[in-house]
């Protein structure tokens, strides 16, 4: 995977990966909050 990053435009992706990732993380550590009573977790 570490190859890939070195084509033309894979930042872009990267970056667009990174962006939906991080609202997937966002929604797991709000399940993960829920789940445990909404103590605060580490970011």
């Amino acid at each position: 995977m570490g190859r890939s990053l070195l084509r033309p435009g894979a930042l872009h992706e990267l970056g667009k990966l990174s962006r939906i990732q991080q609202r997937r993380v966002r929604i797991h550590r709000i399940g993960l909050a829920n789940a445990y009573g909404n103590q605060a977790l580490p970011q």
